[in-house]
């Protein structure tokens, strides 16, 4: 085993790295993916982080050495009243046999049929736009949380819309890394751990009416039924665990999707050349029908615009793992308990692997291009990999050919776009604007 250590990135007497961590997150990483290309070192503070960003390595902790790593304990501390041992967090024996549950209701064959209610609750949400001003990430959460919770929990209650929105963004708040909240006790009546308890009952609360609507309705063939199937079989699931589930699945299920997608039409609205491509492709696939599971593989450029969105502004921008065990991770030394800190953000950004990568091009990705797998991964990867990505992108085609078929867009404004930065990245400006098409 290797005895190298990485080198350290110089910063301040006891603050180390602190400031520009937390303060210019995505220029500092940038900074260092650009000058070393390797694994570096960096105080934060009192604490030591390892910043992974070249592809070989983060090859080697996402697949090969993946048994040698695990979610850092902070991660589980910080979470762990929200999420439990739902996907995110659990691991080992019950990780494996959630996963393996789980796996069958997010396969392509299993989507599918759900394209058809993708497409009937994307219509009812964009038929009432007007001829206005539109925030894109308000509007996409109004169509990703009904999908997510009429798919998966076989539920249409409009209410759980707004309580599962307001719930997530309290939690999204709690967990901001620039915020003091987020190293105070949850009992510190600061306001964001108010607002966070209130928005965390607001969850628990969801999940108690949507069980109570299953117990008092028929049997659906969705996730939930999986689930409490599995309880009722007495295996490893019990009602606290499918709260986990339920829970994990309501924030990262419906936030990230929603964030990616008003992503995405900002930056449409900012290239008009690639939105009427996106149009074109719309008008000639769809014939204005909604989409259908046949339209799938006929939506290629609609498929690389978000891939290149997602390229840009990859919601889940930052990935934590913790080694557990000494690991040699490219030629250097990692000492049992270091935490890694991932970030597709820089790595999407490095123009070892994309022409001009601060460009919005979506024609890059219509051909493979000799870049290693670890290049772009905007849903992780390795056994970890995000359990919703097809899912994701089903649902992004159905919406995005929907719009472009109904609407013209432009900017609404000339600002900057401004981020959101916690464990998610979303856009704080999002706005643009929609007009109906007269063609």
């Amino acid at each position: 085993m290797s005895t190298t250590i990485p080198p350290k990135v110089e910063g301040q007497p006891l603050l180390g790295s602190l400031i520009p961590f937390l303060r210019r997150p995505f220029e500092f990483r940038e900074k260092c993916t650009a000058e070393h290309e390797s694994i570096l070192r960096i105080d934060v503070g009192p604490k030591e982080l390892y910043l992974v960003t070249d592809p070989e390595d983060i090859e080697e902790i996402f697949i090969t050495k993946s048994d040698s790593f695990q979610k850092p304990e902070l991660m589980r501390e910080r979470l762990g009243d929200a999420f439990g041992n739902g996907l995110l967090l659990s691991g080992g024996e019950i990780w494996d046999a959630q996963r393996e549950l789980a796996q069958p209701e997010f396969e392509a064959s299993r989507i599918g049929e759900y394209i058809d209610q993708m497409g009937t609750i994307a219509h009812g949400v964009v038929s009432n736009w007007d001829n206005k001003n539109y925030d894109m990430r308000a509007e996409m959460e109004r169509i990703t949380i009904p999908i997510l919770v009429e798919c998966l929990f076989g539920t249409e209650n409009v209410e759980y819309v707004q309580r599962i929105a307001e719930g997530a963004e309290a939690l999204t708040m709690k967990y901001k890394p620039t915020s003091l909240s987020f190293y105070l006790p949850d009992w510190v009546p600061t306001p964001i751990n108010m607002r966070y308890h209130r928005g965390l009952k607001l969850l628990d609360n969801t999940v108690d009416d949507i069980l109570t609507e299953r117990n008092r309705g028929v049997n659906r063939d969705d996730l939930l039924s999986v689930l409490l199937k599995a309880a009722n079989e007495d295996r490893y699931i019990d009602r606290k665990l499918i709260r986990d589930e339920m829970i994990t699945i309501m924030t990262g299920g419906s936030g990230p999707p929603a964030f990616a997608l008003a992503y995405t039409l900002f930056l449409l609205a900012h290239h008009p050349r690639q939105y009427e491509q996106l149009q074109a492709e719309a008008d000639a696939v769809l014939d204005g029908a909604n989409p259908t599971i046949s339209d799938m593989a006929e939506l290629t450029h609609t498929e690389h615009v978000y891939k290149e969105s997602l390229r840009l502004y990859p919601p889940v921008w930052t990935i934590g793992r913790e080694s557990a065990e000494s690991v040699t991770i490219g030629g250097y030394h990692i000492p049992k308990g270091t935490s890694m800190v991932i970030t597709s953000w820089a790595t999407h950004r490095d123009e070892r692997f994309f022409e001009k990568p601060k460009v919005f091009d979506p024609g890059r990705w219509d051909q493979d291009q000799n870049r290693p797998q670890f290049a772009y991964f905007p849903f992780g990867g390795g056994p970890r990999i995000c359990i919703g990505k097809r899912f994701a992108l089903t649902e992004a085609k159905v919406v995005l050919s929907l719009i472009a078929s109904k609407y013209d867009i432009e900017p609404a404004h000339t600002e900057s776009l401004d981020h959101r930065v916690s464990t998610h990245i979303s856009p704080k400006n999002a706005e643009i604007r929609v007009q109906p098409r007269q063609d």
